[in-house]
This record gives C-alpha cells, structure tokens and sequence, in this order.
C-alpha cells in the first residue's frame, strides 16, 4: 500500500479523488476495462482537479466476484496540465 499511496501523493492527488475513486468502484467494479482475465485485473480511469492542475488519471486494480472486494494495486498520471 505504501507505493500506492506515494503514487497518489506524487500526482497530487487527495483524499477526496480516493473517495471519488472507491465509491465508483464499489458501486461498478466491472467498469474497468479487463487488463488479465483469471485474477479480474482491471483499468479505470478518471478525471481530476485539484488546486495546481487538471488531468487524468488512471487505477490499476484487482476485482474478487466472488468476495465482492476491489483492491487498488497501482495509480499513474496520463496527462496534466499546469
């Protein structure tokens, strides 16, 4: 979790867009685009604002069907403007 959360920090994110992030996830774990069949690696992306720049950003994560359970693996920057 530590690298994670230094990828969100390094990309300015907050604890709002985490939030943000969670409760879509929750509420539609499939939406990600499938990345590895077996384990339900999945790809989302989003929007963000914060108070130095406006960008995307897309999540890396592992959804478990049968726990019912999303697990945030990996966050990275794909534009930003300043």
């Amino acid at each position: 979790m530590h690298d994670l959360k230094k990828q969100w920090c390094e990309i300015g994110l907050d604890d709002a867009d985490l939030k943000k992030i969670q409760a879509e996830l929750q509420n539609y774990p499939q939406s990600g685009v499938l990345i590895y069949g077996k384990c339900q690696f999945r790809k989302a992306s989003f929007i963000y604002k914060n108070k130095e720049k406006t960008g995307s950003a897309s999540v890396i994560y592992a959804y478990f069907p049968e726990y019912k359970r999303v697990c945030l693996l990996s966050v990275y920057s794909e534009n930003a403007t300043n």
